[in-house]
């Protein structure tokens, strides 16, 4: 770059404009990389973007790969909360991806592993498999019905983190001329290893996880996520989004097992068609009824809702493991209870379709089959496990007898770090108050018609279940959280959904007081917390 700018007769740029030019070069041949920057020079100055796009022309010269140039981030995507929080840790984490490599509908890209007459396609198998192996490459699949977001947060992850995505097109690396695929699908690792310096992260989507080769799914070590249908409150999120994007509005159609796929195909038929959302909605046909079938079998796999459960009745803490108010130990521990009933039932609906699907797999794998892969049902079944144990966090006496000065130091740092996590508590409690009140805040306004809002019940629902939780969930006792909370449940006391819908002056008077609540507590949340807190001591 020096040696460009000093032929150029340019001051050397900025620190901040030498390392981003340095991202935009890396995985590049010097020649390449020296005309990209040569060429990028304009107005006296480097255009860092333009660098970039010269980048992913290059990068797409190479059958299969594709940089993805949407831009979007995890803001523009409603719901999978869960889905987002991991891959925020991920990309916070030691040694962050440099790249998010994509590959959309896995299980199609791979069709053919050890059935294809040619060998081909289980050549190129292998060839993955092996170089995923031999990077450590993290990867994670998402697995849900179309149109559950699957793709839109796997393409969101590059743009939240500031790094490109590319698409992994597994069929188009393929060619008619004998070793010509496998020969193309090295080149392209061997692009994704330059560019990403070796920290890339595999994103597969997948509609069928079971058609999948079990040996491929050990190489998404991250693990393997669910999307279900969005939530009524998760909906409301998504119509938010794509109305102010198509810049459309009006009475909402009964959205009732929409995926957000088909919420923005409907506000885009709007607006490109210029009729109503109502109208535009005899246009879509819903994949819960569509593919209702498919939609219970993949719901039945995942049987993850008691990572919901949790979430709702604990307080943010590190990551598998939940801070829990000592008044609702009984209700969590009779819910684990069930949930853990339910997942055993599961677990021998598998194993006994098990010993089928090896033998499946035998014929299909054909030469990558190995029986070594495949244990038998008593080991996996000893895979599957639901636990969970009670703990308490302190200094433990033991360390007195041991020395009094070490037991002393790790007392002082353990009171400072519960002095900062009920800080953080604290913040987090008043984040989640503000947001379930201004969104029922919101709820009870009108459209740009004069129309009353569309009111879910779930939204109702949500705010009553954290008020009715609070006392017991109030570990720092917040006494100015509990004021605000004492007059959210006055406002609600004897107040019905039905009564909020139909009823304008106990509409009005209930939104009023909802929105002192929402200024009051403005004040006193100040920045929200994204974070979660972990204890060092």
């Amino acid at each position: 770059m020096r040696e460009t700018f000093n032929a150029a007769k340019l001051d050397e740029p900025e620190r901040s404009v030498i390392d981003r030019a340095v991202d935009a070069l890396i995985g590049l041949a010097a020649f390449p990389a020296e005309q990209a920057l040569a060429i990028s020079l304009v107005k006296r100055q480097l255009d860092t973007e333009d660098l970039w796009e010269r980048k992913r022309q290059i990068i797409e010269q190479t059958p299969g790969l594709a940089v993805w140039r949407g831009g979007e981030t995890f803001e523009d995507i409603g719901g999978v909360e869960n889905v987002k929080s991991f891959l925020w840790a991920v990309l916070r984490g030691v040694d962050p991806p440099r790249v998010v490599v994509f590959i959309d509908e896995i299980e199609k890209a791979f069709a053919g592993t050890g059935t294809d007459l040619s060998g081909v396609k289980t050549e190129m198998t292998g060839t993955i498999l092996t170089y995923m192996q031999d990077r450590e490459a993290d990867g994670a699949v998402f697995i849900g019905p179309p149109g559950a977001a699957k793709s839109a947060a796997a393409k969101a992850t590059g743009g939240t983190a500031g790094i490109p995505t590319i698409a992994f097109d597994l069929p188009a690396m393929e060619s008619s001329l004998a070793g010509a695929s496998t020969e193309r699908l090295r080149t392209a690792l061997q692009i994704i290893d330059a560019v990403s310096q070796g920290r890339m992260l595999f994103i597969a989507t997948c509609n069928s996880i079971a058609s999948l080769p079990p040996e491929l799914r050990r190489r998404f070590a991250l693990g393997t996520f669910f999307f279900d249908l969005p939530r009524a409150e998760e909906r409301e999120t998504i119509w938010g989004i794509y109305l102010k994007k198509y810049n459309v509005s009006g009475q909402l159609p009964n959205d009732e097992g929409w995926t957000g796929a088909e919420i923005k195909e409907c506000c885009r038929k709007a607006h490109r068609l210029g009729i109503t959302l109502l109208q535009a909605a005899r246009y879509i046909v819903p994949v819960s009824r569509s593919a209702a079938e498919q939609i219970k079998a993949l719901r039945q796999m995942a049987s993850g809702k008691f990572i919901h459960f949790l979430y709702d009745m604990c307080l943010p803490f590190e990551v598998g493991i939940h801070f829990l108010p000592l008044g609702l130990v009984e209700t969590v521990e009779e819910r684990l209870r069930e949930f853990k009933d339910k997942r055993g039932e599961l677990v021998e609906l598998f194993l006994s379709a098990y010993p089928r699907l090896c033998q499946e797999a035998a014929g299909r794998l054909r030469t990558l089959y190995n029986p070594a892969d495949y244990p038998p049902v008593d080991e996996v079944r000893s895979h599957f496990t639901f636990g969970w144990q009670y703990v308490s966090y302190g200094v433990p006496e033991q360390l007195r007898e041991i020395s009094a000065q070490f037991f002393q130091e790790e007392r002082e740092k353990a009171v400072v770090a519960m002095s900062e996590a009920c800080t953080e508590i604290q913040q987090v409690m008043r984040a989640s108050l503000l947001e379930l009140v201004r969104h029922l805040r919101d709820r009870l306004g009108d459209q740009p018609d004069g129309k009353p809002q569309r009111l879910r019940e779930s939204t109702l629902q949500k705010l009553r279940d954290f008020l009715g939780t609070f006392d017991l969930r109030n570990v720092v006792d917040d006494q100015e959280l509990k004021e605000q909370v004492q007059k959210a449940r006055a406002l609600l006391e004897g107040v019905s959904t039905d009564a909020l819908r139909n009823m304008p002056l106990v509409r009005a008077w209930v939104r009023e007081g909802m929105a002192e609540v929402a200024a009051q507590m403005d004040v006193l949340a100040g920045d929200r917390v994204n974070r979660k807190f972990r204890f060092d001591a």
